[in-house]
């Protein structure tokens, strides 16, 4: 998401579960601030960040302010670890919880934007 928006792809929201941006300094050489700074400005978009995930993309974070004075949300899952609401174990009652949590704000979000 961070790396399509900031390349300048239009898209009219977006959510984004357990954010992940190293790859871009490591793996490509890129400017990941440059990348989140501007993937944040570009649209409305949902975050919701697990208890290992990067601190920026919090309540409380540092890139927080800017998601949300462009229409975003910031909705962090404490319980939950980098992963859950793709490969999370659902069998496990709390990941149920948070992965259906999850899925329920993302439509809810679309809905609202989309």
């Amino acid at each position: 998401i961070a790396k399509a928006s900031s390349s300048g792809l239009r898209f009219k929201a977006a959510v984004w579960a357990h954010p992940s941006t190293g790859i871009e300094r490591r793996a490509f050489g890129g400017d990941e601030e440059a990348m989140i700074h501007n993937m944040a400005i570009s649209l409305p978009v949902l975050v919701m960040p697990g208890s290992n995930d990067d601190a920026r993309f919090k309540n409380d974070g540092e890139f927080s302010e800017v998601i949300r004075s462009r229409g975003g949300k910031v909705v962090d899952f404490p319980d939950m670890i980098h992963g859950w609401t793709t490969r999370g174990d659902t069998s496990i009652p709390e990941v149920r919880r948070d992965t259906e949590k999850a899925l329920g704000l993302a439509l809810d979000y679309f809905n609202e934007r989309l």
